[in-house]
């Protein structure tokens, strides 16, 4: 559920019901699907409502931040493959993908809109 928790943005929304002829080619809403395909982050965001909600009510236990970002690293790595925490060039590619703008990963917008029993799972 956490992968997924992307799919409940606008956009996702419009880039499924495009492709799947829910919304109209003449409609305000309408994306061209097969460009989009891919291209709407909907795992980011999981992964940031993890870590940070580990973030703020464990800071002092690393352990449970080790697990955190363990938990994090599958969620962003589901269809990739697990991405490399510390890139060739020594740069640190977790929390630059923690760090991503919740615009671009609509993070508040779905923080909105999460089924409550889905967060409280």
């Amino acid at each position: 559920m956490l992968h997924d928790l992307g799919k409940y943005s606008i956009a996702f929304q419009n880039y499924l019901h495009s492709a799947t002829g829910l919304i109209e080619q003449d409609a305000d809403d309408y994306v061209e699907a097969h460009d989009m395909k891919g291209k709407i982050d909907h795992s980011t965001a999981g992964a940031q409502y993890i870590w940070n909600f580990f973030k703020e009510n464990y800071q002092n236990d690393i352990k449970k931040q080790i697990i955190a970002q363990i938990i994090s690293l599958c969620l962003i790595s589901h269809h990739s493959g697990l991405i490399d925490c510390i890139t060739p060039d020594g740069e640190n590619n977790f929390t630059f993908r923690m760090s991503k703008s919740f615009d671009k990963t609509y993070f508040n917008e779905i923080l909105k809109k999460i089924d409550s029993e889905v967060k409280s799972e």
